[in-house]
């Protein structure tokens, strides 16, 4: 019962707005999603380089390791 009394609240209580306050907000609601996809497209970047690097650095102890092993 709250919920449906909340809705039309909501419903009629609002402030209408005009068209050009929408499309402003639109506006940089979509320059917000466009720079925020950019930085996780960065972070996916620098996470792929991350992994890359710890992964030559677990091949690298790994022969380090293998290679003791054998002289022993």
């Amino acid at each position: 019962m709250c919920s449906i009394g909340l809705i039309l609240t909501l419903l009629f209580c609002t402030p209408v707005t005009d068209g050009s306050e929408i499309e402003r907000c639109d506006g940089e609601i979509q320059a917000e999603v466009e720079r925020v996809k950019d930085a996780v497209a960065e972070k996916g970047r620098v996470l792929d380089d991350d992994r890359e690097r710890v992964q030559k650095a677990a091949l690298a102890a790994l022969d380090i390791l293998s290679g003791s092993r054998g002289g022993v």
